[in-house]
């Protein structure tokens, strides 16, 4: 659906950001781009979008040459989504209803429409009971929330995440995880960065891992998290399952909650087995 072929992007100031960049966003339904601080992922997210023109290389949208016409970008933009790690710098409004509905109104909807999809996407990220406080008092968790749904609302194929559970407390990443969950559901694709190996590697089927500025190696999640060699080149440590497997040989799980989760039927499998037997 999306794709870049050997995109470039040098900044005025002469810093390459993106070497040759080439990455496809048919390979997975939930895909990462993940490296050191300064690998060029913000940059890759902010060239997908269209924020930035690429001064080589080409963005792909349905197999179409990305178009950098205001008209076509703005058309573009119904399509694609992005939340990005401020979250302070994507929520405008001081009311949370006008907030979500911002991009729909700008879009010209009807306002008995508006009502209908800001409804759907404040429910689906749990933040319809905060339909009424004012933005200046929410949580950073919860302004996350009101800056995914804003976009959720839009209804867009493809969402594009910086940092996503970046200084975010269990519960409220938990949150985020299930608006994840709740999207891929619906059939939306989602590209993310984060520096949460744990949280790449429960989510994201498909993998690319930048250095600087290129794509250092790229592969299904699973599998590049086992290529310590290319961990280590770009900083980054392996997600906690892959060491439980390579340590314990724990295989078939992405998460410790699913772990948990397993051992705890297991127990009780067990002592379901052993009140039968007493009880024969």
């Amino acid at each position: 659906m999306i794709k870049t072929e050997n995109l470039t992007y040098q900044y005025p100031d002469g810093t390459i950001a993106l070497k040759g960049v080439s990455i496809d966003g048919s390979r997975g339904n939930c895909i990462a781009l993940i490296g050191e601080n300064g690998a060029g992922k913000s940059t890759l997210m902010s060239a997908l979008i269209g924020l930035l023109k690429p001064t080589g290389g080409t963005v792909f949208f349905k197999d179409q040459p990305l178009s950098y016409q205001k008209k076509k970008l703005y058309e573009f933009r119904k399509s694609i989504g992005l939340v990005i790690q401020e979250s302070d710098k994507q929520v405008f409004y001081s009311g949370i209803y006008d907030d979500v509905a911002f991009a729909l109104r700008n879009m010209g909807m009807a306002a008995e429409q508006i009502d209908q999809r800001v409804q759907a996407a404040m429910e689906a990220t749990g933040i319809t009971q905060l339909a009424d406080r004012p933005v200046h008092y929410l949580s950073y968790g919860q302004k996350k929330r009101v800056a995914m749904a804003g976009v959720l609302a839009v209804e867009p194929e493809i969402i594009l995440m910086d940092e996503p559970t970046l200084g975010l407390d269990p519960k409220s990443k938990a949150g985020v995880k299930a608006i994840i969950e709740g999207a891929l559901a619906k059939g939306i694709k989602i590209i993310l960065s984060s520096h949460d190996m744990d949280f790449i590697y429960e989510f994201c089927d498909y993998t690319y891992v930048l250095h600087h500025g290129g794509v250092l190696v790229e592969g299904e999640t699973t599998d590049v998290f086992k290529n310590t060699e290319a961990l280590e080149t770009a900083s980054l440590e392996q997600a906690t399952m892959t060491r439980l497997e390579q340590c314990l040989g724990i295989k078939g799980f992405r998460s410790i909650a699913a772990l948990e989760e397993a051992i705890r039927n297991q127990k009780k499998e067990v002592q379901t087995d052993e009140t039968g037997s007493s009880g024969h």
